[in-house]
């Protein structure tokens, strides 16, 4: 039996697996959120020409990696989070399958992590080592993004 949370001030039913899963995703997102924001902030005050915080090479990976946190990770979590809303809190539905949705938030958070350690990846000589690291990279890349529909068959069972 699903258990359900009512909000004082809407009144919304809050299925607590759901609810639980909307927060996970939600603080993610808005990690990665801030950290395109500190990243934005080094591009910034790098192309200001006074400060010119960064040199050339470093510049870039982190143009690079402001644009993947504030153009990818953060909007997949926060969709995922609202996804979990109107499935389950609009519709007044429970999760129908909790583990497997939490088993989908695993792999987004696990390859969203080495992404971050590869912005440099691009701006270096690459050998045969590094290019099977960037294959295994952008097969955690792929995991993820086909995680990211595991939610959307299990909120609407």
């Amino acid at each position: 039996m699903a258990q359900f949370r009512v909000c004082p001030d809407s009144g919304f039913y809050f299925d607590k697996n759901a609810e639980s899963l909307m927060k996970a995703n939600a603080v993610a997102g808005a990690v990665f959120l801030l950290i395109a924001g500190l990243l934005g902030l080094g591009v910034i005050l790098t192309r200001w020409q006074e400060v010119h915080l960064l040199p050339a090479d470093v510049f870039y990976q982190v143009l690079t990696g402001h644009g993947i946190n504030a153009l990818i990770f953060w909007i997949i979590f926060f969709e995922i989070a609202i996804l979990y809303f109107a499935s389950s809190t609009l519709l007044r539905t429970r999760l129908a399958a909790p583990r497997w949705a939490w088993l989908g938030f695993a792999p987004m958070i696990i390859s969203a992590k080495p992404s971050q350690a590869q912005r440099g990846a691009a701006s270096r000589v690459r050998n045969s080592v590094d290019d099977a690291k960037y294959r295994i990279a952008i097969s955690k890349k792929m995991i993820q993004k086909i995680s990211a529909l595991i939610p959307c068959p299990v909120s609407t069972w």
